[in-house]
C-alpha cells in the first residue's frame, strides 16, 4: 500500500507559490495537436485538473500544491512536459488499483475541509480515480 500522506502534505506546504492556471494552460499549448485535453474548472473550485490522452484518463494536477499523479506510460508530450514542470509527480501503473492510503490527520489539508466521503472511499485501500473523485 503507497501512502500518500507525506507527498500531499508536504506539496501543500508549497502551495501558496503554486497557481494551476499557468500550468494548465502551458500544458495545453504543449499537447496542442497531440489529441491530448487538460479539463480543469477553476470556476468550480475543482482541486484537480485531469489530463486525458483522447478519452483516457492519464494524469492529474492538484490545485492545493505542486504535486502531480500520471500514469507510468504517457505521451512523450505530457512526459516531457512533466519532466520540465517543476511538480513533484507519482507515476502509478494504474488509475483503477486501489493500493494508496491517506492518513486521517491530513484530510483537512487534502479537502480543505474535515470531511472524507468514506461511505464511498476508504482512506485505506483507493484508488488514485477514487482520491480524485473525493477531492475534486
Amino acid at each position: 500500500m503507497t501512502d500518500l500522506t507525506e507527498r500531499l502534505l508536504t506539496a501543500a506546504s508549497r502551495g501558496a507559490t503554486h497557481e494551476l492556471g499557468p500550468l494548465v494552460d502551458s500544458l495545453s499549448e504543449q499537447v496542442r495537436g497531440h489529441g491530448i485535453t487538460v479539463d480543469w474548472d477553476d470556476g468550480a473550485g475543482e482541486d484537480w485538473a485531469r489530463v486525458f490522452d483522447h478519452s483516457a484518463f492519464m494524469a492529474i494536477i492538484w490545485r492545493r500544491g505542486p504535486f502531480a499523479i500520471a500514469l507510468t506510460e504517457l505521451p512523450a508530450p505530457v512526459a516531457t512536459w512533466l519532466e520540465k514542470s517543476g511538480l513533484d509527480v507519482l507515476r502509478v501503473p494504474s488509475f483503477d488499483t486501489p493500493s494508496f492510503r491517506l492518513e486521517r490527520s491530513a484530510v483537512p489539508v487534502v479537502m480543505g475541509a474535515d470531511q472524507w466521503p468514506e461511505d464511498e472511499v476508504p482512506l485505506e485501500g483507493m484508488s488514485i480515480r477514487d482520491l480524485w473523485w473525493a477531492t475534486v
